[in-house]
């Protein structure tokens, strides 16, 4: 309660002004406050002195009233704590090594702290450190594990082992969120949480089924990557200078990682667990030192993309697939047109199939690794499938796309039909033997469009539609900066939304822009 003695008056100076609560308690001020620890009735009393030395007093009753709440708090079975925490109150124990992996439940949520010696807060392990943190628990099958990070500046890694120490699985992006899963194998694993680059946080781990697992994009060894090789965006635009590409420019730019980040890779990042792939190790662990310089707009790994899977049933031949989403009643409707360029990015194709006799545009090869590409050199303006025995995917989906339909003419009364039987194909070559990559399928997007290339050329009539019959689970910043980019000039991007049967999101077919595809009830 506030008490206040300044409507006082006296003929000179109040020198002195004295409380009593009727608790036992007093003060001395013209403005008090006091807090009564119990209920009751106390007379409040206050005394004042002048210059003269004379006195005054005033008491007023205060009532007291209030109640109390006695119980019991259980956490629930579900919840655990990290046995290594700073708070000097706790008892401390030992998760710092597989060995020494605290049990947790499954399903539960664990609440723990990191950081590096002496940074953040004084605490338990303020002089020490503790820059690991690992938990064992058991796994039925199905499970994800996430970790959520307080601090936005800290840099902790997920990392998931099977009983006898082998990394299985991992997550060692940049953000506030790391998440590996879901867990195929029933058995006993341990997670590990690890702190990197000087930094101090605590954090919130998850076990269990999670809803909104196919939402989060992450960074791992076991994503197929180019090792040594990272894609470095625009020059980040200095502060307080408003940057002229907005915040996803579409330049990119291959970089060796050794010549970009030697000797500030992170000695944590690049502990060589049992299981870790060495070279895409150190590719993340460069990642990450190159994200945190803050000289690039994004910089990723140069992802590896493969061609999705083809039908092998006995009924392909006769292309269930076009009854299948309904093309005999749009073909009531149209035809297709010539006017109608359709870009394929995919192994190339087979120039000279009687199917493709006047439907073919020029196209391009942007596979750029001379040594995968099956045709002894890199980009070049041949698009033409080297080996077409080994794939044909190429041609097989702009036979889909355009192949020559309804053509008296055609050899044999022609072969099979195309969805437009007046539509041309742009082939672009972007996936080889053993697939290709992000960064090449990204120059051969930016070509279709009309737009600025590696190749340093343009076709003299843009695509008006990006097919891309290939994808991987990997997110990629760069790769959402050209789909904006081709948008922005008029493309539609249609891609592959996958033929694994799962709900796991496939990229490019998970970008905002792209009009994901696929078949469904087969």
């Amino acid at each position: 309660m506030r008490f206040d003695a300044s409507p006082s008056i006296d003929d000179g100076e109040i020198v002195r002004y004295f409380w009593t609560f009727g608790d036992g308690s007093s003060a001395e001020g013209v403005k008090v406050e006091h807090r009564f620890e119990k209920s009751g009735d106390f007379i409040v009393r206050l005394v004042a002195t002048d210059d003269d030395d004379q006195t005054a007093g005033a008491t007023r009753t205060v009532a007291v009233r209030g109640f109390s709440i006695s119980g019991s708090v259980f956490a629930q079975a579900t919840s655990a704590v990290d046995v290594d925490t700073n708070d000097p109150t706790r008892p401390s124990g030992d998760n710092d090594r597989f060995e020494t992996a605290q049990v947790v439940p499954n399903p539960s949520i664990v609440g723990g702290y990191l950081t590096h010696a002496e940074v953040g807060r004084e605490g338990a392990v303020f002089d020490a450190g503790d820059e690991f943190d690992n938990f064992r628990f058991d796994a039925l099958g199905g499970e994800f594990v996430r970790l959520d990070i307080a601090a936005p500046n800290a840099d902790f890694d997920l990392l998931l082992f099977d009983s006898s120490g082998t990394l299985v699985a991992d997550s060692r992006g940049t953000g506030i969120r790391e998440q590996v899963g879901p867990i195929t194998t029933p058995g006993t694993y341990v997670v590990r949480v690890q702190e990197l680059f000087d930094t101090a946080s605590s954090y919130q781990l998850r076990i269990g089924p999670l809803p909104d697992a196919n939402q989060v994009a992450t960074l791992s060894t076991f994503a197929p990557m180019v090792a040594g090789e990272v894609m470095l965006g625009p020059q980040a635009a200095p502060l307080r200078v408003p940057s002229t590409e907005g915040r996803r420019g579409i330049r990119q730019r291959r970089a060796d990682v050794d010549a970009e980040v030697a000797g500030r890779v992170d000695p944590h990042c690049m502990r060589r667990d049992a299981g870790v792939d060495a070279g895409r190790l150190a590719t993340l662990c460069a990642i990450k030192v190159l994200r945190r310089d803050g000289r690039y707009q994004w910089v990723e790994p140069n992802w590896q993309v493969q061609a999705l899977a083809t039908p092998g049933d006995q009924l392909f031949p006769f292309q269930w697939g076009l009854d299948h989403i309904g093309m005999p009643a749009a073909w009531d409707l149209t035809t297709g047109s010539s006017d109608v360029v359709v870009a394929v990015l995919d192994t190339g194709i087979v120039t000279d199939h009687p199917e493709f006799a006047g439907k073919l545009v020029d196209g391009y090869d942007f596979v750029s690794d001379a040594l995968a590409s099956g045709d002894g050199d890199g980009i070049d303006a041949d698009p033409s499938e080297p080996d077409s025995s080994v794939s044909a995917h190429g041609s097989h989906v702009a036979g889909i796309v355009a192949a020559r339909t309804d053509d008296p003419a055609a050899p044999d009364g022609g072969g099979v039909a195309g969805a437009g039987w007046d539509t041309r194909v742009m082939p672009l070559r972007v996936l080889a033997k053993n697939g290709g990559t992000a960064a090449d399928v990204r120059e051969a997007m930016l070509y279709a469009a009309g737009l600025p290339n590696a190749s340093g050329t343009i076709p003299d009539r843009p695509a008006d539609v990006i097919n891309l019959s290939l994808g991987s689970t990997a997110f990629s910043e760069a790769d959402q900066a050209v789909i904006d980019a081709v948008r922005a000039a008029g493309v539609v991007v249609v891609a592959a939304a996958g033929n694994a049967g799962t709900d796991e999101v496939n990229y490019p077919a998970g970008y905002d822009g792209a009009l994901a595809r696929g078949l469904q009830g087969r």
